[in-house]
C-alpha cells in the first residue's frame, strides 16, 4: 500500500479516535449531572425529557436530570434516589418534576400531582414544591400530596419549614395540616393512612 492508502488510514483512525473520546466525555459529562436514580419502579413508571413529545418508559437504574418529568399511572409506583442521598416513594398517578439543585447541595422536585413520601436525614438537603406550599425538609420523613385545590403535608420525623403565599410555618413530627386553595392553612385531624387513602382514590 502506498504513502495515500497509510495517510488515509491515519486520518481516518485519528478521526475515530476523537470521536470516540468525545462520546465518552460527554456521557462523563452527563452522568456527572444527574439529579436522582429509579432504584424501584412497579407498574408503568414514565418519563419526559425536555422538549420531547412522548413519554418514554423508566426502568430500574435509570438516571434522570433536571428539566425530566417522571409520572406514575394507575397501580404503579417509584422510588427516586436522589444524588444527596434523599428518596422520594412516589405513590399512584402522580407527576414530578426535576427542578435541579440549590446551593449545590439541595435538591429541588416540583410535586405536580399526586403524593408521596419523602426521606431526608441531611437538614436542608431537599425542598419540594407544589402549586400551593414549597415544603423545605430540615431532616425529616413526610408525606406530601397534591390535588387541584390543595396541599395535604404529614409529618412523621423531624420537620418541614411550609411557606405559601399567605404565610409560613415549621410542621412538626406529628402534625398534619392541608393548605387549600385562597385560604391559608389550616389543620387536620385525619391520620395519615386517611391521606393516603384520599389520593390513591382520586
Amino acid at each position: 500500500m502506498g504513502r495515500g492508502g497509510d495517510l488515509g488510514i491515519l486520518v481516518l483512525l485519528s478521526f475515530l479516535l476523537a470521536l470516540a473520546t468525545a462520546s465518552a466525555s460527554a456521557a462523563a459529562v452527563e452522568e456527572g449531572d444527574w439529579l436522582c436514580k429509579a432504584v424501584s419502579v412497579q407498574g408503568t413508571v414514565e418519563v419526559k425529557k425536555p422538549g420531547a413529545l412522548d413519554w418514554a418508559p423508566v426502568h430500574m437504574g435509570d438516571l434522570f436530570f433536571a428539566g425530566d418529568t417522571i409520572r406514575t399511572l394507575e397501580r404503579s409506583r417509584a422510588a427516586l434516589l436522589l444524588r444527596n442521598d434523599s428518596i422520594a416513594r412516589i405513590d399512584e398517578r402522580t407527576t414530578v418534576s426535576l427542578v435541579g439543585f440549590e446551593e449545590e447541595k439541595t435538591s429541588i422536585l416540583d410535586l405536580i400531582r399526586g403524593g408521596g413520601f419523602f426521606f431526608n436525614r441531611a437538614p436542608s438537603n431537599l425542598k419540594v414544591l407544589t402549586p400551593f406550599v414549597n415544603a423545605g425538609v430540615e431532616g425529616t420523613e413526610f408525606f406530601l400530596g397534591v390535588d387541584d385545590r390543595q396541599t395535604i403535608l404529614s409529618v412523621l420525623e423531624g420537620r418541614v419549614a411550609a411557606v405559601s403565599d399567605s404565610g409560613a410555618l415549621r410542621v412538626q413530627a406529628g402534625q398534619t395540616f392541608a393548605h387549600i386553595f385562597s385560604q391559608g392553612f389550616g389543620y387536620l385531624e385525619l391520620k395519615l393512612n386517611r391521606h393516603i387513602e384520599l389520593f390513591s382514590s382520586r
